[in-house]
């Protein structure tokens, strides 16, 4: 998957800053019969969970002149959904640091996949 919104440097009041934070995205296949507002708030509760700790350290590095998707990924709507004839994809952005962003993405994965597995409703494409 393509890095979204990356940059190492960051201007921040004529000071130079450097970031290795990024705004990417998790995508997950739903079949259309999936409840899918309930997969929604299920990845939507991961995401602010693992994303909490990136968003504070990047806040930190930054100040208050942090970057707009820092700010996009903490009150804009973290879940997008595309529908397609065969399936319902889920796409969850968040903030992560470059390098650890694989290793992130997994967890995502993972905690997504334990949790859908308890429901009855829900069922990957």
């Amino acid at each position: 998957q393509p890095v979204l919104n990356y940059s190492k440097d960051y201007t921040v009041k004529g000071k130079l800053i450097h970031s290795e934070f990024i705004f990417d995205e998790i995508r997950i296949p739903l079949t259309p019969q999936s409840n899918t507002p309930k997969a929604v708030q299920i990845l939507e509760q991961i995401l602010v969970s693992e994303n909490k700790v990136s968003i504070e350290h990047a806040k930190a590095i930054f100040g208050q002149e942090y970057p707009r998707y820092i700010h996009d990924a903490e009150t804009n709507p973290r879940i997008l959904i595309h529908i397609e004839p065969q399936r319902v994809w889920l796409k969850g952005k968040f903030v992560t640091p470059f390098r650890t962003r694989n290793e992130l993405r997994t967890k995502i994965s993972l905690q997504f996949v334990e949790r859908i597995g308890k429901e009855t409703d829900i069922h990957l494409a």
